[in-house]
């Protein structure tokens, strides 16, 4: 038995979080023991109530300072990595640690600062996940501080990147030169149900997102236009949004401009146990991660939703993809219009509406959570240890972190990195 340590910044709804969770859940199913350092409290209740089932929760501050701290910013945070710690605390809580995985490259950096200040005897199998391909890219907008991270990953091992993505693999050899043609790409895995009954459509069609609002996550603006579009051909359609974050401003301007208020549903957040009773009851899912997964493998027809592009194009249905990238921009796929799939969706009969969900819970199979967490299982436990950074390298990065905040003060902006 193995004690894997996970790392990540908190435990909100979001696709990572989730991931998160299914991968402890996994690692004890498995029979190993499995320990999570988040960065703060900021969790939701019922994600921390799954997670706490089956592995046991730490939060950074209080490691640290031994304090109980709700809100913790990620300037206090950042900050944290260069202050002094009670290393032998420290110590302890990682000495029978054998697997670290950090879900995000801060978080790893993070891990690899601990390491190299405390003094250990023994350096535990290290992996960063690549959840996101631009995590490893450098962006126009991104801070000194996030481009100074990426400078240091040229540190790691091929073996001490678990990525998800083609993207993901492009840019850790382009942008941060390291070379990882080694690597193997290891498609994010959920739970499939049995397959679904038969289903007809709602009177009036019911089109569902749910996920984080991120900026990148452009296909929640671009929808409304063709609900609107649709709605002035004659066609009777719904369209309900769960989730939060930066785009929600945005979008209930445009509800407004477009008139769409008796048309649109925005929902901040549900109870995560109903999530499969919203798929379950709409008509067609449009979106990305791993929540578009989730969707398929409960035979709901899920149109891709491509991260960043500002026009109405997808790479259509699920089934209509092949390889464990799914949803990144400027993938070998045939782009086509939103409008033209749910149109097609409207129009076809029960029968052929059937045979769309059944295609896509065949392809969501091919994202097997259990096939995932005995590869998972492998990486992480045969990866290269953690690596340490030198006294030049950390000071070097606590200066762009100091200019970055700096920076913000004067200027505004964000520390935070970009996508």
């Amino acid at each position: 038995m193995k004690t894997h340590l996970l790392v990540y910044s908190d435990l909100n709804i979001g696709g990572i979080q989730t991931q998160l969770v299914k991968i402890a859940e996994g690692l004890f199913e498995l029979g190993d023991e499995v320990k999570v350092l988040l960065c703060t409290r900021s969790a939701n209740p019922q994600l921390l109530s799954r997670l706490q089932k089956v592995a046991d929760v730490s939060y950074w501050p209080e490691l640290i300072y031994g304090q109980n701290q709700s809100s913790y910013s990620d300037r206090k945070y950042l900050l944290s990595l260069f202050q002094r710690w009670d290393n032998a605390k420290l110590s302890e809580y990682l000495s029978r640690v054998d697997t670290v995985h950090a879900f995000s490259v801060l978080a790893g950096i993070h891990m690899t600062l601990l390491y190299s200040r405390i003094k250990m005897n023994f350096k535990p199998a290290f992996t960063i996940g690549v959840y996101h391909a631009n995590e490893v890219n450098v962006l126009s907008k991104d801070s000194v501080f996030q481009k100074g991270l990426l400078r240091l990953i040229s540190k790691y091992n091929y073996d001490n990147f678990i990525l998800t993505s083609i993207r993901a693999k492009e840019n850790l050899e382009s942008t941060c030169h390291l070379n990882v043609c080694k690597s193997q790409l290891l498609a994010l895995g959920v739970k499939i149900p049995p397959a679904m009954k038969s289903k007809s459509k709602c009177k009036t069609f019911q089109i569902l997102s749910i996920g984080r609002l991120a900026a990148f996550k452009t296909y929640n603006i671009n929808l409304l236009t063709v609900i609107r579009n649709l709605l002035n051909r004659g066609y009777k359609v719904a369209y309900t949004i769960i989730g939060n974050g930066q785009l929600m401003s945005d979008i209930k301007q445009k509800i407004e401009e477009l008139d769409l208020q008796a048309h649109v549903n925005l929902m901040d957040e549900v109870d995560f146990s109903e999530i499969d009773s919203y798929i379950d009851n709409c008509d067609c899912f449009v979106g990305s991660g791993t929540v578009l997964l989730q969707a398929a493998g409960r035979s709901c027809p899920s149109i891709i939703g491509i991260e960043g592009r500002t026009d109405h194009k997808t790479y259509g249905f699920l089934h209509n993809t092949s390889s464990v990238s799914i949803h990144e921009d400027n993938l070998p796929y045939e782009l086509i219009d939103y409008e033209r799939m749910i149109i097609k969706l409207i129009e076809c009969s029960d029968y052929e509406y059937n045979i769309i969900r059944e295609k896509e819970f065949n392809r969501a199979n091919e994202f097997s959570h259990k096939e995932f967490m005995l590869k998972f299982q492998k990486l992480v436990s045969t990866a290269s240890e953690v690596k340490t950074f030198s006294t030049i390298e950390r000071l070097s990065l606590f200066a762009t972190l100091a200019y970055s905040i700096f920076i913000k003060l004067i200027l505004g902006g964000s520390i935070r990195k970009h996508y």
